[in-house]
């Protein structure tokens, strides 16, 4: 299976049986939203940033150590669900100016958005800019 294929699947079951794990609730600018991470222990590739996420005067996410989704959901579930990445240069996720926004907007439509905090390349990670893989030796596609 494709991973496209495999993640809009994944997506489409996260956000259908999400609401039974945390309950409905309208996604304000001053709310945390709850965080799922990716990986139930330390992420694949090792190495990485240790401590706390750096966040910027302007609302900028760094020094990612876990991998995780930011959950907003909205008042009233259509049933859609979107992932929402925010860009950055590979140096930092623009969360407060790029992703948040587009989150919160697309609640008041109905649609649960998933913000992805994904890891950044040039963080100190052992398998630097190449994605996670499962499994030792494997070749990611």
């Amino acid at each position: 299976m494709k991973r496209r294929s495999w993640l809009l699947r994944s997506v489409a079951g996260l956000a259908a049986g999400v609401s039974t794990l945390w309950p409905a609730r309208p996604a304000s600018a001053d709310d945390s939203p709850p965080l799922l991470p990716l990986w139930p222990s330390a992420p694949p590739g090792g190495g990485g940033p240790l401590g706390p996420p750096h966040v910027d005067a302007k609302g900028a996410l760094s020094h990612l150590a876990i991998p995780a989704l930011e959950i907003y959901l909205p008042a009233r579930p259509n049933g859609a669900a979107m992932l929402v990445a925010a860009g950055g240069g590979y140096k930092r996720l623009e969360m407060d100016t790029e992703a948040r926004p587009a989150a919160r907007w697309l609640a008041t439509l109905g649609v649960t958005a998933f913000v992805l905090r994904y890891r950044l390349p040039g963080e100190g990670w052992d398998a630097g800019r190449q994605p996670p893989c499962r499994m030792p030796n494997a070749h990611c596609a």
